[in-house]
């Protein structure tokens, strides 16, 4: 709330790498902790946008 207002503000400021660290370990290990698997990494050699179209593929 002290940088932005995401309700108001047209565009954010980008989020501080540890930010984004932190909040991506958070989830690894609350999907691994719900799931009980290993949290599986995507291929990065593939772009994110053929990664989203190839799971909309899988579900439609």
């Amino acid at each position: 709330m002290d940088n932005c207002d995401p309700y108001n503000d047209e565009t954010l400021p980008e989020a501080p790498e540890e930010l984004v660290a932190e909040l991506s370990s958070r989830y690894i290990y609350l999907y691994e902790t719900i799931t009980g698997g290993v949290f599986p990494f995507p291929d990065a050699s593939k772009s994110v946008s053929d990664r989203i179209n190839k799971n909309l593929k899988e579900v439609l």
